[in-house]
């Protein structure tokens, strides 16, 4: 199990992960537990110090200092539409409270592709209750692809993958 996700942010591959410390900062921020901050990003509820704050503990606990993670989320995420960056929020902290399975590989979506092409990895994305809530599910897989309740969706080759 993997506590940590590497994703494209800012123009390089980074580590982000969330320890203890960074958890309790970011509660104490969002005024909220790790758990009703997660609700919140699901469920389009969230605060803009919600994403942004962990993105930037995110940052810090995988390797950058707290003035080097600053200047990076203020270039990055304060710069740019908050919407492009709640997937990302959401994924340090599920990373965090779920963890990720060893054999799942990274979801990196392309988003500079003028053809939106999804990139050479599969995309995850969490099953739908019939109310639209997210639904939860053990860690197990199931016939459909659904691992640690996330389900796989196809690699969908772009024109230069044919």
């Amino acid at each position: 199990m993997q506590l940590e996700i590497r994703r494209p942010f800012a123009g390089r591959e980074r580590t982000l992960r969330l320890r203890i410390g960074e958890v309790a900062e970011l509660e104490r921020l969002a005024n909220a537990g790790i758990g009703a901050i997660m609700v919140r990003l699901a469920t389009h509820q969230f605060y803009a110090s919600d994403v942004r704050e962990a993105i930037r503990l995110g940052l810090q606990g995988g390797g950058l200092t707290e003035p080097e993670a600053t200047a990076i989320v203020m270039g990055s995420v304060d710069s740019k539409p908050l919407g492009e960056h709640i997937q990302l929020a959401a994924d340090i902290i599920g990373a965090y409270v779920s963890g990720i399975p060893d054999d799942i590989k990274k979801k990196t979506i392309n988003r500079s592709r003028a053809d939106g092409c999804a990139g050479r990895y599969e995309r995850l994305v969490p099953p739908r209750r019939h109310d639209g809530a997210a639904s939860r599910r053990g860690r197990s897989r199931d016939a459909r692809g659904v691992v640690g309740g996330f389900q796989r969706l196809p690699h969908v080759p772009c024109r230069q993958d044919a």
